[in-house]
């Protein structure tokens, strides 16, 4: 066993033939790597022991050109032992030597002498820094894929041996890793010993070698039988939720889920199931926040029968929890359980919980509520809706937090798809003409982008009532982004209720605005014809505003004009122009194309 480095070495103190060919004058070098006498090779090897890490990185990456070049048996005498002794260089470099390793096979003399590599990645797989053991253990398993069946046996055992085994947990915790890749290809009296080494790991003194053993538990379940998974590796993770660490209780659930996919319903029942629920009211928030996260995944691999109605009992008990994140996390998968819950499970445990959400003191669960509370509507159908979820809507319609009326807003499709919004038009307009009126411009910007979605739920008419005096207030906005934004909704509005409705409502103040004396509504309206102009169900209206366009050619602000241009040249592609409309067009850009600004000159050309 290898303990991993606590300080570091100089290479230039390892020893072995390599050093020696290293160390010795350009003459004698010729005559060591004979019959390989390649200067580039020389610079390589004198560069392994360099004192730049610069160096020792380019040669260690050029490790094949070396094997290459020394052979096979050289390779294994002198490479290897020499990295060996160097194990303890800076972590960078040690990242690099692991990763050339795993690559190595075929140049220490094909399967039969691949195990040779394991040498120099032992301390690797041991090292103190994370990244460096967890590329030494791929180069590991790499490794062992080109051991043949002959040789595994008495290849990797003593090498899971010396890992499961060894003084430094850092050790132990690649073993975890490693048991479940040579599992498979062993006999079954071998795999005893790695029963063993895994009982011993569950029961580690150091916390993070649990931890990673509980991580990895479940990768056995694809070599065992449900009875062996039920005699062996349950009582082991039973054993692992009662850790007193709940770093080590937080891994459970990836097991479980491993487990129970693998096991029948009737072994689903008893222990798994019991630790299962024992996580939604374990008395660390971080083991409760494990469960609500991965909820969804519980749900799927347990028995609908078996699991259902305490899984969904626990989950709304969660969306109550004492800590803001479990209810967060909770609230997350909201969506996902109504896909899998029965509406009398929803209706029982769930509504009561999103009750509580809407009125939540954090205000990223309320906002998370906003997003996903309208999912129930259609799971659990329009009584209940009216009834339990409705309330909880218009406490988040009157929410203080800009946020969550916004995000309630951006989500009605499911309650419009289930009760109409007619019940909730009393609080949701003053809620979007509040949120129109944001003193932040960010949150205009998202009601205005909403603005097409809201028009398709409400219709036409609830539209003409109710919001078109905000789509017409839009245009006018102090922020260029809001007014954009207005301008671009304008194509949708056109697209849902027709270009004889744009000519009846929006028509009149887009000429307004053309003659307006603020050079912002002339700027705008250009810029609204442009939009629309690109496509073929709002051309219409931007060819009625073609008198109105051609009049600002001449406009004295240069934006403007070359707005006009742009405007000119989109109505120019349009299908199915007039004559009269086409010469008209083609002459306010001949104009335009003579302009004295530069920039307007241009955009007509």
């Amino acid at each position: 066993a290898f303990c991993p480095a606590t300080s570091r070495r100089s290479p230039r103190r390892a020893s072995g033939g390599l050093t020696r060919a290293v160390g010795m004058s350009l003459t004698e070098q010729e005559t060591v790597l004979a019959p390989t006498p390649v200067p580039e090779i020389q610079r390589l090897v004198h560069n392994l022991r360099a004192e730049l890490l610069t160096q020792r990185l380019e040669a260690i990456s050029h490790i094949r050109d070396i094997a290459f070049a020394f052979g096979p048996e050289r390779t294994r005498q002198e490479i290897l032992p020499f990295i060996r002794e160097t194990t303890d260089d800076e972590d960078e470099y040690l990242i690099q030597v692991a990763a050339e390793l795993g690559t190595m096979a075929d140049l220490v003399g094909g399967q039969e002498h691949a195990a040779a590599l394991f040498s120099p990645l032992l301390p690797l797989a041991c090292a103190e820094e994370r990244e460096v053991r967890e590329v030494a253990v791929q180069s590991i398993t790499n490794v062992l894929g080109a051991v043949p069946d002959t040789m595994f046996r008495e290849t990797a055992l003593p090498l899971l041996r010396d890992l499961a085994q060894n003084q430094w947990h850092t050790g132990r915790m690649s073993a975890c890793t490693l048991i479940a890749i040579v599992f498979p290809r062993l006999d079954v009296a071998s795999r005893e010993d790695l029963h063993t080494w895994t009982s011993d790991l569950a029961n580690d003194s150091v916390p993070p070698v649990r931890k990673k053993l509980c991580s990895h538990l479940g990768d056995l379940c694809a070599h065992l039988e449900a009875s062996e998974i039920s005699s062996r590796l349950v009582p082991i993770l039973e054993r692992l939720g009662r850790d007193e660490q709940d770093s080590v209780r937080c891994q459970l659930v990836e097991p479980i889920v491993h487990l129970a996919g693998a096991l029948p319903a009737a072994l689903q029942s008893g222990t798994l199931m019991n630790l299962t629920l024992g996580l939604a009211t374990d008395e660390s928030w971080r083991v409760r926040w494990s469960f609500a996260d991965r909820v969804v995944e519980l749900c799927r691999v347990f028995n609908p029968d078996l699991a259902h109605a305490a899984f969904c009992a626990s989950f709304g008990r969660l969306l109550t929890d004492s800590e803001a994140e479990v209810r967060f996390s909770a609230c997350q998968n909201l969506t996902q359980k109504c896909e899998l819950w029965p509406r009398e499970l929803l209706v029982e445990h769930i509504l009561p919980s999103c009750e509580t959400l809407a009125s939540d003191e954090a205000d990223y669960v309320r906002r998370c509520a906003a997003v996903h509370i309208t999912s129930l509507a259609p799971a659990v159908g329009r009584e209940a809706t009216m009834q339990r979820l409705v309330p909880c809507t218009l406490a988040l319609l009157q929410d203080a937090d800009a946020e969550v009326r916004l995000n309630f807003v951006s989500n009605l499709r499911p309650l419009h798809e289930t009760i109409g919004l007619e019940n909730l038009m009393e609080t949701l307009l003053p809620a979007v003409r509040n949120l129109a009126a944001a003193p932040h411009w960010r949150t205009r910007v998202e009601i205005v982008n909403l603005g097409p979605t809201l028009a398709q739920q409400i219709g036409e008419q609830l539209f003409n009532e109710n919001l078109i005096d905000l789509a017409l207030q839009w245009l006018s906005d102090d922020v260029f982004a809001v007014r954009e934004a207005a301008a671009r909704n304008l194509k949708e509005f056109l697209s849902m209720f027709g270009v004889a409705w744009g000519e009846a409502n929006m028509l009149p103040a887009l000429q307004q605005m053309c003659r307006s004396e603020s050079y912002i509504p002339r700027y705008t309206a250009c810029l609204a014809a442009k939009l629309c102009g690109e496509s073929p169900h709002s051309v219409q209206l931007s060819l009625r505003l073609l008198p109105q366009i051609l009049e600002l050619v001449e406009d004295p602000v240069a934006n403007i004009r070359i707005n006009v241009a742009e405007a000119l040249t989109v109505l120019s592609r349009a299908n199915g122009l007039q004559e009269e409309q086409t010469s008209r067009i083609r002459e306010g850009l001949q104009r335009l194309a003579g302009d004295a600004d530069a920039d307007v000159r241009h955009a007509a050309t």
